[in-house]
């Protein structure tokens, strides 16, 4: 009688081919999808549905995949344009709506994200004596998170970006949302920002960097201009996400008189 270990792996080993077909195929026609919003949206829900569905060792088969990784960074590439045209859409529907607010919280899956933003926040928010001030990177045209942290949270922040575009959008965006004077927008690309004076917490949006290498190289850009007491927010990448989105770890920004832990998929890096 076959040991039952290899009676699990002979059925592990199907399932994880057809999976890995599967997805491949999915990356291949969401790569070869036409331009527009509505094509992209439904070949990326196709190939999230199929990733979310499947238990942490199948997906696991799947990350590992050569193909997949060989595409993976195409996919990428063509999720961050696909996020930018989404949101540049929203932007512009919910500043030209009679009620702003109401138009902002229509937005897909919007509590979600204002939980998400909760979360982290407690991740990084003792007992203060005064609001935090956020440097948030990568704001991109829809704001969404520096407008949690500014709406809900009370925090003031300042919302970056290198695109001119994206910092014109979210301009008029913000005018018309009642947030208090506590966001403000700045075009700059985050390499050249000299001094972060005055921040307590710097921010990386999910979609900062091309790649591994960019988001690190900035991660640590920041980094080496924080004193003792500032910290570092760096979203990453986690399960099916990182089909879409750069992963990083807490191991990768480790440096003398740096501390970083993990908490769900960000992570915190503090002066120490």
């Amino acid at each position: 009688m076959p040991h039952a270990g290899l009676v699990t792996r002979m059925a592990f080993l199907p399932r994880a081919l057809h999976l890995r077909a599967r997805a491949r195929a999915c990356c291949e026609r969401l790569l070869s999808a036409g331009s527009s919003r509505r094509e992209l949206e439904a070949a990326f829900r196709e190939l999230e549905d199929l990733c979310t569905r499947a238990p942490q060792d199948l997906l696991e088969a799947v990350l590992c995949d050569e193909r997949i990784r060989e595409l993976r960074p195409r996919v990428c590439r063509l999720r961050a344009a696909y996020e930018y045209d989404r949101e540049k859409h929203w932007a512009d529907r919910i500043s030209r709506h009679p009620e702003p607010a109401l138009a902002l919280a229509a937005y897909p899956n919007y509590r979600g994200h204002e939980a998400i933003v909760d979360y982290e926040l407690g991740q990084i928010a003792g007992r203060q004596e005064r609001p935090l001030q956020v440097l948030f990177v990568g704001g991109g045209p829809l704001p969404l998170t520096p407008i949690c942290l500014a709406r809900h949270g009370g925090l003031d922040v300042t919302s970056l970006d290198r695109e001119r575009e994206a910092c014109e959008i979210s301009r008029a965006l913000i005018d018309r949302l009642p947030l208090g004077g506590r966001l403000r927008v700045l075009h700059c690309d985050a390499m050249d920002v000299t001094g972060i004076d005055g921040y307590d917490v710097v921010w990386l949006a999910m979609l900062t960097g091309d790649d591994k290498a960019a988001k690190l190289k900035i991660a640590r850009h920041m980094l080496a201009m924080m004193s003792e007491g500032q910290r570092l927010v760096l979203r990453s990448a986690s399960g099916y996400q990182q089909l879409f989105y750069v992963a990083v770890g807490a191991d990768d920004l480790d440096a003398e008189g740096v501390r970083c832990r993990m908490a769900g998929s960000i992570i915190v890096a503090q002066r120490t």
